[in-house]
């Protein structure tokens, strides 16, 4: 199983939109 991209806003930090992406390399769809 693949995890989605993770939407994390920072707005305590006052910084834009950041994308976390964890796909291992050896994860198949």
């Amino acid at each position: 199983m693949c995890n989605p991209c993770t939407l994390e806003s920072d707005t305590f930090d006052k910084k834009p939109l950041r994308i976390y992406c964890q796909t291992p390399p050896n994860a198949r769809h």
